[in-house]
C-alpha cells in the first residue's frame, strides 16, 4: 500500500507474486475492510507525517482493519522527555516547534510546486510514553518498543509492537 502511484507501479514491475496485492491509499484512510488483517507492518513512513494527529489517525484506522489479536509493527522515531520539573516546559515548546515546522513545510511545498525548492523530508518524532497511552486509549494492548540496528546501514531504528 502506498500513496504514490509511481511507487506502486515500480513495485508491480519488480514483484511478480500472484499472492501480492497492491493498493493505492490517500494516506488518511486505509482501503481495507474492517477486521480483515492479521498484521500491519510499516517501515520508514510514519516519521514523514506532518503532525502527531496524522499518525494517530492512521493508528486508529489500523485498529479498525486489524482482526482481534492482530499485530501492529511500525517503525517510527520515539523520544523520552527527561524526568524533571523542567520537562513540563518541553511539550509546549515541542508543540510550537512542530507547528512552525508544519508552516515551513507548507511554504516549501508551495515553492516546490513553483519549482523553487528541492524535496523536503520531514522527521516527526513522538513522545514514547504519550504514544503508548494513546494506543492504549484506542484499544491496543501488549505494547512494546524496541531499538535495534538494521542490517542495511547498521543505524539504530525504533519500532513499536502492539496487538488488538
Amino acid at each position: 500500500m502506498d500513496i504514490s502511484q509511481h511507487q506502486l507501479d515500480y513495485a508491480r514491475q519488480h514483484i511478480a507474486e500472484k499472492s501480492v496485492t497492491f493498493l493505492h491509499s490517500d494516506g488518511d484512510r486505509l482501503p481495507v475492510a474492517d477486521q480483515t488483517c492479521d498484521a500491519v507492518f510499516s517501515v520508514h513512513v510514519f516519521q514523514h507525517f506532518e503532525a502527531k494527529e496524522d499518525v494517530l489517525g492512521v493508528f486508529r484506522d489500523v485498529h479498525r482493519i486489524l482482526k482481534p489479536g492482530g499485530t501492529l509493527l511500525v517503525h517510527l522515531p520515539l523520544y523520552n522527555l527527561p524526568d524533571s520539573a523542567v520537562a513540563k516546559l518541553f511539550p509546549p515548546i515541542i508543540s510550537l516547534t512542530q507547528c512552525l515546522g508544519r508552516m515551513r513545510a507548507a511554504l516549501i511545498r508551495r515553492q516546490l510546486r513553483q519549482g523553487r525548492w528541492k524535496f523536503l523530508m520531514r522527521r516527526l518524532r513522538l513522545d514514547r510514553n504519550q504514544l503508548i497511552k494513546d494506543l492504549q486509549g484506542m484499544g491496543f494492548g501488549r505494547i512494546e518498543t524496541r531499538y535495534f540496528p538494521v542490517r542495511s546501514n547498521q543505524q539504530y531504528h525504533e519500532v513499536i509492537f502492539a496487538t488488538k
